[in-house]
């Protein structure tokens, strides 16, 4: 008799470790989840601010709107602008692109063609 209360007495205990162990490890799951998703939305939101800066000193660049208004993409080059920006910032490997008012791009600092729909 005391052996079976024994038995039955573990196996409460087991099932009742398990389930708690599944609780504990569910936890710090969701924890470590939204923890990495924060951090995530943290490192967007910087690139974005980044991003929005390098895109309003480009737009108001002289060069890219003389070759706008000119239709002469030659006048625009910003190799030396992304060398720099590679080298002070967190920015690697940056792509910039010009797209005119009709939505076609205009240039593209990434292919040798430059022109093409974007529509």
């Amino acid at each position: 008799m005391l052996v079976l209360l024994a038995l039955v007495l573990s196996g409460c205990i087991l099932l009742y470790y398990k389930h708690r162990s599944a609780q504990i490890l569910d936890n710090i799951y969701s924890r470590t989840s939204h923890k990495l998703q924060n951090e995530l939305i943290e490192l967007i939101k910087l690139k974005q601010g980044g991003t929005a800066s390098i895109t309003l000193a480009i737009s108001n660049d002289i060069s890219v709107k003389e070759a706008l208004l000119k239709k002469d993409k030659s006048l625009i080059n910003f190799d030396q602008l992304i060398a720099e920006l590679s080298k002070i910032s967190d920015y690697k490997n940056i792509w910039i692109q010009v797209v005119d008012k009709d939505g076609y791009n205009f240039y593209r600092s990434w292919m040798e063609k430059k022109a093409a729909t974007i529509c």
